[in-house]
């Protein structure tokens, strides 16, 4: 028997749209079809999520592994039994991301039962119309989250961020504290489209939900050594959302193209140390090795002496660039940042 649910009815993995009921063997075992968000999660980090899911949740997972489906694609087979309460009963998961969604097909019957093979057959037959195409997806700066947070791309998250996010890491063990990597604009440059509307979806959210977000408090512990030869300016600062507070602590990278990354935790929870160690890991990527050169080299006499390595956005005093953003723009904590800046258009809204 098929039933029909247009996504009126959840389970564990999101919203059901259709399920085959049977009660052949006298008791009722199912097989459900649906989909939910990813979170902008890929393959694996979906499954870290779901593999936390079940485990907070104390379920007893048989096994968890990965498995072909239709088009050569890698998917995932899950089977887990509550233990709630006696006589949960045993779930049999096979699911797919393709980009911002999850796809699903799943089988449930009484833990009394044998599981049918037509059944555990059906499931894994789940088939999305087109084949998937992993999109990788590479950050432009080094950064090292802490082991076992959860990778998301925000461009797939199908929700409004905060503007300029580019990468998102998730505490899979607390889901209010996160390390986002943002792109900085500095003083002066004309953002992108796609930064305006990231921003006007921002905005158009907070306007929505109608919450009032409130700069409470702000520090900043100045110029700090990162890697090589770059520094980064960190700081924090707690803002109230509604009835929340959250605090903040941003490390911003002076780099050849300015990026932060930002650990965002409630107000009342103790910071997570390898999260605020992660803020120091920023970087920007090592240069590409020229290629040798067939020709020999000139002689040292003759070579023009190279100029001291220094930090990109930190020229020598009188140096001018048009490219180079001056040393006003990246010492003065109260430069056009894109987190002083989100604190500003907080305040002004």
């Amino acid at each position: 028997m098929k039933e029909t649910l247009t996504g009126s009815r959840s389970a564990a993995l999101g919203l059901v749209l259709a399920q085959w009921l049977s009660f052949d063997r006298g008791s009722e075992e199912y097989i459900e079809i649906g989909k939910r968000s990813s979170f902008g999660f890929n393959s694996d980090s979906f499954a870290d999520f779901y593999r936390a899911y079940l485990t907070r949740y104390h379920n007893r997972i048989f096994a968890f592994q990965k498995i072909a489906l239709c088009h050569g694609e890698t998917g995932w087979y899950v089977k887990s039994r509550g233990t709630a309460y006696p006589g949960e009963d045993t779930d049999e998961d096979v699911f797919l991301i393709d980009g911002s969604h999850v796809y699903f097909a799943s089988y449930h019957y009484q833990p009394s039962m044998q599981a049918l093979p037509a059944a555990e057959r059906a499931i894994r037959s789940l088939c999305v119309p087109s084949p998937v195409r992993v999109k990788p997806f590479v950050l432009p700066v080094a950064f090292s989250p802490p082991r076992g947070w959860l990778t998301s791309d925000p461009q797939e998250t199908g929700t409004p961020q905060w503007p300029g996010t580019i990468a998102l890491f998730l505490n899979p063990n607390h889901r209010e504290e996160a390390l986002i990597i943002v792109r900085d604009r500095a003083i002066g440059e004309t953002p992108t489209a796609g930064e305006r509307r990231q921003e006007q979806a921002a905005e158009a959210a907070v306007k929505r939900d109608n919450v009032k977000e409130t700069m409470l408090s702000y520090e900043s512990d100045g110029i700090q050594p990162l890697c090589r030869d770059y520094t980064g300016l960190f700081f924090k600062y707690t803002v109230s959302l509604g009835s929340q507070r959250f605090a903040y602590e941003h490390m911003m990278l002076f780099g050849p193209t300015l990026y932060s990354a930002v650990y965002i935790r409630p107000a009342l929870a103790p910071v997570d140390k390898a999260a605020h160690a992660a803020l120091s890991t920023i970087c920007p990527l090592e240069p590409p090795s020229p290629s040798p050169s067939p020709s020999p080299s000139p002689s040292p006499s003759l070579s023009p002496s190279a100029p001291p390595a220094t930090p990109a956005l930190l020229p020598s005093p009188g140096a001018s660039s048009p490219a180079v953003p001056q040393p006003e723009d990246t010492h003065a904590p109260h430069r056009a940042s894109h987190a002083l800046r989100a604190a500003e258009w907080r305040r002004n809204r």
